[in-house]
């Protein structure tokens, strides 16, 4: 009898072992099918191995933009020509290295900017005693 539970206990322990090892692989599968989901999206999304640090490019670009904006409302009219400079440098840099064409968010954003641009342009120039900037005087940091 003692023999017999023995290998009963042996055998559920192997069963147990088998389906633990089947779940694990199970496991694996559905991870790898997620990754290869969120990498397709990404793609989709024109995120690619370097998203992060595009992102984070389009991001500083808005910033510079927005910042521009404020300063044309201050009528700093030298300031945000120089920012709005700043924020089309940078998203000329995550053009660049960005594995998909640009999007449709890049372009409206490059739109804006290059609105504000203009508006700046004309209110700088309108200014008595203000001749026209050059690009060689913004320094992107």
């Amino acid at each position: 009898m003692r023999h017999l539970i023995s290998r009963l206990f042996f055998l559920v322990l192997l069963v147990l072992v088998a389906w633990n090892a089947w779940q694990v692989s199970q496991l694996r599968r559905e991870v790898a099918d997620l990754q290869s989901q969120v990498a397709t999206l990404q793609t989709a999304n024109g995120i690619g191995q370097g998203g992060a640090e595009e992102n984070s490019l389009i991001r500083k670009a808005r910033r510079h933009a927005e910042k521009a904006g404020k300063l044309i409302k201050k009528g700093d009219f030298k300031g945000s020509k120089v920012e709005i400079e700043k924020s089309l440098h940078l998203l000329e840099e995550a053009g660049k290295d960005a594995a998909a064409p640009p999007t449709a968010v890049l372009d409206k954003l490059r739109q804006s900017i290059d609105e504000l641009r203009a508006i700046a342009d004309r209110a700088w120039q309108q200014k008595p005693k203000n001749p026209p900037l050059d690009k060689k005087e913004v320094k992107v940091r």
